[in-house]
């Protein structure tokens, strides 16, 4: 794997994250993915006898991560792992990639988070209700030096929700950028968008209205 060059909103942002417990929400394609590579470089560094573990919902993001970060000695684990195999490769690794509910069952056998210097919760909007990143987070946060970084392209429709999602993965900080942001205009292509309104044909304004029946009977189920 090349390298890459962080850019310098990625630079700014790692500064200001890397002693504080953070959510960055940076949109898809501005690089959240070297920013986490940056900070996990840095606590590996620090405490060169702690590991990193990076969470992700699902099996394919776990794998997609992976493939960034294969300049570490890293792995990626599931459920088709033997639990005993896991806690072996949790030793012999820098970076562990995983899905919540896979550590979780690892955490109810005894997996000491306190290897970790660095925790990663990727799609962290999703920290709300009794999802397994809340009680990941708040065992985590008892363990003295530890570190959280929270992810996410969409943090949430209102102030109550981002601060709902920080409360419940104990981060302090905010980090965040748009397309619209100074230090990240010198980096996107300008786009042009043309709107063009059409007229549907009978057909499918049919099929449109049929559809809309269905879904509208099933959602009036759901709220009754």
């Amino acid at each position: 794997m090349v390298k890459l060059i962080p850019r310098e909103y990625q630079k700014t942002i790692f500064e200001n994250i890397k002693n504080n417990n953070s959510l960055v929400s940076v949109p898809t394609s501005l690089g959240k993915t070297l920013i986490a590579f940056m900070l996990a470089e840095h606590q590996l560094e620090l405490y060169p006898n702690k590991k990193v573990l990076f969470l992700a919902p699902t099996r394919p993001l776990c794998n997609q991560h992976f493939e960034s970060f294969n300049q570490f000695k890293s792995v990626v684990m599931n459920g088709l792992i033997k639990q005993s195999d896991r806690f072996k490769l949790y030793q012999e690794n820098e970076v562990i990639f995983v899905t919540p509910q896979c550590i979780t069952s690892d955490i109810k056998k005894g997996l000491d988070l306190n290897m970790f210097s660095l925790i990663i919760f990727d799609e962290a909007h999703r920290s709300i209700g009794d999802y397994a990143y809340v009680k990941i987070a708040e065992k985590y946060s008892k363990i003295p030096n530890h570190l959280i970084l929270g992810m996410t392209a969409s943090p949430g429709g209102n102030k109550a929700k981002i601060k709902e999602v920080c409360d419940n993965l104990h981060l302090t900080h905010v980090e965040s950028r748009t397309n619209e942001d100074e230090d990240v205009k010198p980096y996107i292509q300008k786009t042009i968008v043309e709107t063009t309104f059409i007229d549907l044909p009978d057909e499918l304004k049919a099929i449109s209205k049929k559809l809309k029946e269905l879904f509208d009977s099933d959602l009036n189920g759901l709220k009754k």
